[in-house]
């Protein structure tokens, strides 16, 4: 389970339950402030199906189009031909023995495919719309569903501030829901729920953080029977198969979410 937090990123190393619904754990930073090669605006980590971990914004802080590897670190894929580009979220997926990745460009409202091979990486839009928030996250099904959320920030937080899209396997596009500012995304283990973190400012201060979790049908991608779930902040995180939400007033603790 990785989180990113203030250009570092930890991975778990020990769990201790307190409650049922509450676990503490501590953790040890993979790179941190004195040894990272990556910018100030690293996050988006993700895992590949052999267990290397990566991120966003590889470089320094106006390397936003590149995403690298964090053990050992070094350049993944940097993006030189679209204008504007700022990766935010990462995904990998295996297709026909191929392996790809996703990534979340906010700046540009698209999703880009990167096919991997031994020699070179090749990309595309895989999904895109001009009515997109950012997108900020993702989450990817086994089917081949990308999940997307995207947020305005305001001082004073208001309806349209966030927002909830599919992206189908065939590339095509559809908003699901206006909300409030959505952030962390993801899906349960087998598919069957997406959580989604909705929150709301008052005077520039977090007032409102939710956890909300809708049914999935995996087939079709549709979601419905939306419930508020939990309370709380959640990034992106890397979580299998529990579920972990962060607290804004210390970033060092984790509630494990009792779903």
């Amino acid at each position: 389970m990785l989180y990113t937090k203030f250009g570092s990123i930890s991975v778990l190393l020990t769990i201790s339950a307190v409650s049922a619904a509450i676990t503490q754990y501590t953790a040890k930073p993979l790179i941190n402030s004195s040894n990272s090669q990556f910018g100030p605006f690293i996050e988006g980590t993700a895992v590949d199906d052999e267990g290397n971990i990566f991120a966003v914004n590889f470089g320094n802080g106006t390397s936003l189009a590149t995403l690298g590897q964090v053990t050992p670190q070094e350049l993944f894929y940097e993006d030189k031909f679209t204008k504007g580009t700022a990766f935010n979220a990462l995904r990998f997926f295996i297709k026909n023995d191929k392996t790809l990745a996703y990534a979340a460009d906010y700046v540009n409202h698209r999703v880009v495919e990167l096919t991997i091979n031994d020699e070179e990486i090749i990309s595309k839009n895989f999904c895109t719309n001009a009515n997109m928030l950012q997108p900020n996250d993702l989450a990817l099904s086994k089917a081949g569903f990308i999940y997307l959320s995207g947020m305005k920030w305001r001082a004073n937080g208001q309806a349209g501030d966030g927002d909830l899209w599919m992206c189908s396997p065939d590339g095509t596009s559809k908003r699901l829901e206006v909300m409030g500012r959505t952030n962390g995304i993801e899906l349960s283990p087998d598919d069957k729920y997406l959580y989604l973190s909705e929150a709301s400012n008052r005077n520039g201060v977090p007032v409102s953080n939710k956890i909300w979790r809708y049914d999935v049908y995996p087939k079709t991608g549709t979601i419905s029977n939306k419930k508020r779930n939990a309370y709380g902040y959640q990034r992106k995180l890397i979580c299998h198969p529990k579920w972990w939400s962060r607290s804004l007033k210390n970033v060092t603790k984790w509630r494990r979410l009792a779903f």
